[in-house]
């Protein structure tokens, strides 16, 4: 189901509630040009759908105009960051609309307790709106995996001082097929640069650029999956995944001989530059594992 969000905050919303109408408030005062509205699918399994469409004071669409949307979550412990976004940025289409897939680290509440308040700020022409948005999700539902000392980013430590840490990997589950002449799985992977930018896992992208120290040039990636009802040790039941053509960092495996149950588990072994990403980044780490049960939605397409 999608939710549309107007130029006026709804701070009691949440999915599959709260559906305002369009407005022309917005951040930047009375001789604003244009409007903004936001509409968001439901997030499963950390993923959701986000649209934005722009018009003109008459009501007229833009398109080809370029347009940005940046992610960010305001911690409850006074921390901020980013979050995965299939692209960041690009053109209106014809209906004067820019469609991008949102992953979310992290739920906005765990149970009672606050985590942080999530927002998406939208830019066109000079002008910027900011959305707030619910993220109602379980921490399990992102896998992540490390790089090795030689793939590393800038951080801080406990003491505020600069430092390098082992880059962060990140895999969504997208969807899982379980029938006779459809039997697939297929994920999501980002890499982290900081704790604002993420970028698409993908071959020729080029990370951290112009970080001498952390700047990671992605030659190759090979993605593979193995149903773990199969004796994963042996190489013949992993199963090459292949890129899909019309969205950068989504990988899919065909033929895994899932049932469509809680029986099926998937483990993902991940390597960029021939080098393995693990659970703790050494070689003798667990790769990436994704577990299901009898109620997981299987869609056939995002």
């Amino acid at each position: 189901m999608l939710k549309q969000l107007s130029l006026i905050t709804c701070a009691t919303f949440a999915l599959g509630g709260c559906v305002l109408d369009e407005s022309n408030d917005n951040s930047s005062g009375a001789n604003s040009q244009y409007s903004f509205a936001l509409t968001m699918s439901d997030i499963t399994k950390g993923v959701a759908q986000v649209s934005v469409q722009v018009t003109d004071n008459d009501g007229k669409t833009l398109p080809d105009s370029q347009i940005s949307v940046t992610p960010l979550m305001n911690m409850a412990n006074g921390m901020k960051h980013g979050t995965p976004f299939s692209a960041n940025a690009g053109a209106l289409n014809d209906a004067g609309e820019f469609t991008t897939t949102a992953y979310f680290l992290m739920p906005s509440a765990m149970g009672d307790t606050p985590m942080g308040d999530w927002s998406i700020n939208v830019e066109f022409e000079g002008q910027s709106q900011q959305f707030d948005v619910t993220v109602d999700m379980s921490t399990a539902d992102v896998k992540r995996l490390s790089g090795d000392g030689l793939d590393q980013i800038p951080a801080t430590d406990m003491n505020g001082d600069a430092t390098m840490e082992e880059r962060t990997y990140y895999l969504f589950e997208r969807t899982r097929m379980a029938m006779e002449n459809m039997n697939s799985f297929e994920v999501f992977i980002a890499a982290r640069e900081d704790m604002m930018n993420y970028a698409v896992v993908s071959t020729d992208t080029l990370l951290n650029e112009g970080i001498e120290e952390a700047e990671l040039a992605i030659a190759s990636v090979n993605v593979e999956m193995c149903n773990t009802s199969l004796d994963c040790t042996v190489e013949d039941n992993w199963v090459m995944a292949m890129e899909e053509d019309d969205e950068s960092g989504v990988y899919k495996a065909m033929n895994l001989g899932l049932v469509g149950d809680e029986s099926d588990e998937v483990e993902i072994r991940l390597n960029v530059n021939q080098t393995l990403k693990t659970s703790n980044g050494l070689q003798n780490g667990l790769n990436a594992r994704f577990t299901f049960d009898a109620t997981t939605d299987m869609p056939m397409d995002m």
